[in-house]
């Protein structure tokens, strides 16, 4: 049995190290809590430094994110939901901030129902998040751009028309209300391409489509008010697994 436990830790541990968690172990009846190395190194401390009791994690939480954080464990503690499950910052050693994610689970309750004992892992996705929010700044920066030069973008699959995808200035340049489900290619055509100018443009985008050629086309477009927009079109067909 003492050979089975010391296996079952030793792969614990392996599991752990592979996966870069940190693993917490608490006491919720003498509020006491423990670490492994792996969850004190991710902020920069030692063991020691942690055991010794003089910081807490709580004394690391982030303020703006202490309620939120708070109310998930409070609600899983309470039975309200399956896990525990939380991303939020912690105060490193350094004084940086890194993004942590939390997930656990109560492991022992009193016949009651009250939680005793709760545990769970950290996982630092601070890379993660930078890179998310890069993405995001760079599609509000798009955006802006779009906006102020008049130009809108879109994404077009022959074989799931349905799917397409057009940016809010494609939506305003057209007249129409920005976040809608984009028109199929054929309400399009008939809605908002002037029609003498839609065989035209039929045969430019079937060619496009059919033989690989860059699209390029300009033509009006008759918005629902009435009013008529010449618009410049232009699209590069995006090789896929399955032809164009």
């Amino acid at each position: 049995a003492e050979e089975a436990l010391r296996e079952n830790s030793e792969c614990l541990e392996l599991a752990l190290a592979g996966a870069d968690l940190g693993l917490w172990d608490r006491d919720l009846v003498k509020d006491r809590q423990t670490i492994n190395e792996r969850w004190a190194t991710m902020l920069g401390y030692t063991m020691e430094e942690l055991e010794a009791g003089a910081v807490s994690w709580e004394d690391l939480l982030h303020p703006d994110d202490r309620p939120r954080v708070l109310a998930a464990l409070e609600a899983h503690k309470a039975g309200q939901t399956p896990q525990y499950e939380a991303e939020f910052r912690l105060r490193c050693k350094s004084g940086e901030w890194r993004w942590i994610l939390s997930r656990g689970k109560v492991a022992q309750r009193a016949p009651d129902g009250r939680p005793l004992r709760m545990a769970g892992t950290h996982r630092d996705i601070t890379t993660h998040r930078q890179a998310e929010d890069a993405v995001a700044r760079s599609e509000i920066s798009l955006k802006q751009a779009q906006r102020i030069a008049h130009v809108g973008s879109y994404e077009y699959d022959p074989a799931n028309p349905g799917e397409s995808q057009w940016s809010d200035e494609m939506f305003r340049i057209l007249g129409l209300e920005p976040g809608t489900k984009p028109l199929l290619p054929e309400d399009y055509f008939t809605r908002l391409i002037h029609p003498d100018d839609r065989e035209r443009v039929r045969e430019k985008l079937e060619r496009a489509t059919k033989e690989g050629e860059t699209y390029n086309a300009e033509y009006r477009v008759v918005r629902p008010d009435g009013s008529i927009r010449h618009v410049h079109s232009l699209a590069e067909p995006v090789p896929t697994n399955g032809g164009t």
